[in-house]
């Protein structure tokens, strides 16, 4: 873990630890590195926590001196400190740091060696008798896969008791250690003082490539040669070229114009503007098989047969025919998805139909259920019989006397 993650989070051992890993110390100190031990012993159970924060601050420090006295007190509180802090040494997070660092990720070769030397230590003589320190196990043998060495160590921190041999034999290879450290770092400032400084307003050579991020920043490739305008800055220099005038980082130069560069591949790549729409390159993509416009139902069935005999596990390899065929039903998609449609609009139209039949059916029992009662009452009235009219109009008889009958009728009657 980064150090700036550290730095806003203080712990009460902050004090002890920097004591005890001072880059001013040219031997152990093993009174205070004792005291640490008995004060997490002594302490609550957060004490293991903050301890080991004090320790990963120091542990994540750029002096390598400092670094590998933090990882003697590392060693002595997973000896001394008991279960808590073993279960905090064996959280995910500080297993991931550990790993790093003996990786070389984020330290230097002889850090590197030291800690896959603890881890070592830890997996024979803590992990074997505690299950809490089982991560420490499991990272050993992730280390070991990936073919990492692991050198013995020639100390070995006893529990409360300390071998006056042992300290000095330590104490000597810590010394060997920073020795070769401050060798290491001497060596590093005198290339990059001899890469800086060489060259004061001159012409440099290209080691790498460099493709600017900012306006003001000069690209240039591999091999190229550079006018230096300003070199105030040991980090970035301002130069020209062809391209134009702008800054550069000073460790992408060397002002030994006969070095020999290797030509780096170019490789594609894409600049950013605000002002500008960014879209994905897309790697090219094989072409798709032409569409099928008619499902083959048999060539599905066969596919999904073939399928069921394959091997999940990529052990056995796939049949061609398998492989053939399964790109045939893929081109079938849209033929599929067409039918699919096609079926959807006739259920959805059957539905449609059966809803209106039941519609029908219960109208009509309805108007059967409200009919039966008048069928009822006119069964069970008595036939009734009803005389015809007559169209006949009935006969009148009309008694005429002499003095009323008429005049045509009286001069017939005899006389």
């Amino acid at each position: 873990m980064p150090l700036n993650l550290f730095s806003s989070s203080s712990s009460p051992f902050d004090a002890i630890v920097e004591r005890a890993t001072s880059h001013k110390l040219t031997s152990l100190n093993w009174a205070i590195i004792l005291e640490i031990c008995d004060q997490v012993s002594r302490g609550d159970s957060r004490a293991a926590k903050d301890c080991l924060l004090s320790i990963r601050k120091r542990l994540n420090h750029r002096d390598p001196h400092v670094v590998m006295l933090a990882l003697t007190v590392l060693d002595s509180c997973i000896s001394n400190c008991g279960r808590n802090f073993k279960e905090e040494v064996c959280t995910s997070e500080f297993i991931n740091e550990l790993n790093s660092k003996a990786t070389g990720v984020s330290s230097n070769r002889l850090v590197g060696e030291r800690v896959r030397g603890l881890i070592k230590r830890w997996r024979k003589e803590e992990a074997g008798v505690d299950y809490h320190m089982e991560p420490m196990r499991v990272l050993y043998a992730d280390l070991e896969r990936q073919g990492y060495e692991f050198p013995p160590l020639a100390d070995s921190v006893p529990k409360k008791t300390y071998d006056e041999v042992a300290i000095r034999k330590e104490e000597e290879d810590l010394a060997k250690a920073i020795d070769l450290s401050l060798k290491d770092i001497q060596r590093d400032n005198a290339d990059a003082t001899s890469n800086h400084k060489g060259n004061k307003y001159g012409t440099v050579k290209a080691l790498y490539d460099f493709e600017a991020a900012e306006e003001n920043e000069l690209s240039f490739f591999a091999g190229e040669l550079i006018t230096v305008t300003d070199d105030d800055d040991p980090n970035w220099w301002r130069g020209m070229n062809h391209r134009g005038e702008g800054f550069f980082p000073a460790s992408f130069v060397t002002d030994q114009l006969n070095t020999v560069v290797e030509k780096q591949e170019r490789k594609k790549s894409v600049s950013f503007d605000e002002n500008v729409l960014i879209t994905a390159i897309q790697p090219n993509q094989p072409e798709a098989p032409a569409e099928i416009d008619e499902v083959e139902e048999e060539k599905l069935v066969n596919c999904l047969i073939a399928m069921q005999d394959l091997d999940p596990t990529g052990e056995r390899p796939d049949p061609p025919e398998t492989c053939a065929l399964e790109e045939r039903c893929l081109s079938m998609a849209q033929a599929i998805e067409k039918e699919l449609e096609a079926i959807d609009r006739e259920h959805n139209q059957l539905v449609e139909v059966n809803s209106r039949l039941l519609d029908a059916l219960t109208l009509y029992h309805s108007a059967m259920n409200e009919a039966t009662p008048f069928q009822a009452v006119n069964q069970l009235a008595p036939p009734q019989i009803i005389p015809p009219i007559s169209t006949v109009l009935p006969t009148q008889t009309i008694m005429y006397t002499p003095n009323n009958m008429p005049s045509n009728m009286s001069s017939m009657l005899p006389h």
